[in-house]
C-alpha cells in the first residue's frame, strides 16, 4: 500500500493487493475454514506467532485481514479487530480497559443492548457502573468516578490508604467508611496519601478536617500527604488535579 494514497484510494484499495494468481483487482472472499501449511516447521512458527500467516479462520482469514488493515489505515491507527456484531466489539473494548473490581461510568442514551451489557451483564464480570443521569440536575460528572483505594500497614499503630483515582465528595460516604473501619474501629491512625489521584475535590479536604477532630478524640492522627502533586483548578468550584 502506498502511504501516498488518499483517503478516498485507501477506502478501496488498502490493505489489500492484486491477486497474485490472476491479477484479479477485488478482494475474494475466503470461504474456507482450514489453510494448508507449506511445512511442519511453517506450522509451529504460525502457532507461536513468530510467522504472521493463516492459521484457523475463526483466528484469521485472509478477507478479514484486508478489512482490518483497511480499517486502520482509515482511521489512523496501528491495527484493528473485526469482530461479528457490535456487540462483541463493545465487549471486547471494555474488557479491553476494565477488569473485575473496576467502574465505568456511562451515559443512559445508549441502546438497549449496550445498555444492558453496561447494567446488567458487566456485573458478572465484577464490573460496577455508574449511568450518569444526575448530571441533567447539575452533579458534576467529575462525582460519579469512585476512588480506588490501596490499604497498607505502616506499622503496627498506623494504617496507610492510597487513593489512586479520583477523591470526590459525592464518594465521601464509602470513602469515610473505609477510614473509619482502618483507623477508629481498629484504634490506629491512619495517612491517607492523594499523590497518586486523578482528581482531589476541595470538599472532600474539608470533610477529612473534620474527621480528623474524630480521630484526635480518640488520641490518634489522621494526616493527609501528596497533596502539593496537584494544582489548584482556576474554576469557582476548585479542585486539585
Amino acid at each position: 500500500m502506498s502511504n501516498a494514497w488518499s483517503f478516498e484510494t485507501r477506502q478501496i484499495h488498502a490493505g489489500q493487493e492484486p491477486d497474485s494468481a490472476t491479477g484479479a483487482r477485488s478482494l475474494p472472499i475466503y470461504q474456507t475454514t482450514s489453510f494448508v501449511f507449506p511445512s511442519a516447521e511453517s506450522a509451529a512458527n504460525r502457532f507461536a506467532l513468530a510467522e504472521l500467516a493463516p492459521i484457523y479462520t475463526r483466528i484469521g482469514n485472509p478477507t478479514q485481514d484486508a478489512v482490518e488493515q483497511r480499517v486502520a489505515s482509515l482511521e489512523g491507527g496501528l491495527a484493528a479487530l473485526l469482530l461479528s456484531s457490535g456487540q462483541a466489539a463493545e465487549t471486547f473494548a471494555i474488557l479491553n480497559v476494565a477488569e473485575a473490581g473496576d467502574h465505568v461510568v456511562a451515559s443512559p442514551s445508549l441502546y438497549g443492548g449496550t445498555y444492558n451489557l453496561l447494567a446488567h451483564t458487566l456485573k458478572k464480570f465484577g464490573i460496577a457502573v455508574t449511568f450518569a443521569i444526575h448530571i441533567l440536575n447539575g452533579v458534576p460528572l467529575r462525582c460519579l468516578f469512585r476512588p480506588f483505594l490501596e490499604i497498607e500497614q505502616r506499622d503496627d499503630s498506623t494504617v496507610l490508604i492510597k487513593v489512586k483515582e479520583s477523591a470526590v465528595f459525592c464518594n465521601w460516604i464509602p470513602f469515610k467508611r473505609q477510614i473509619e473501619n482502618s483507623g477508629l474501629l481498629e484504634g490506629k491512625s491512619v495517612t491517607i496519601d492523594l499523590s497518586e489521584a486523578k482528581i482531589v475535590d476541595h470538599s472532600v479536604m474539608e470533610k477529612l478536617h473534620e474527621l480528623q477532630f474524630e480521630f484526635e478524640q480518640h488520641q490518634l492522627r489522621l494526616d493527609v500527604v501528596g497533596l502539593e502533586n496537584h494544582r489548584t483548578s482556576s474554576r469557582c468550584n476548585p479542585l486539585f488535579s
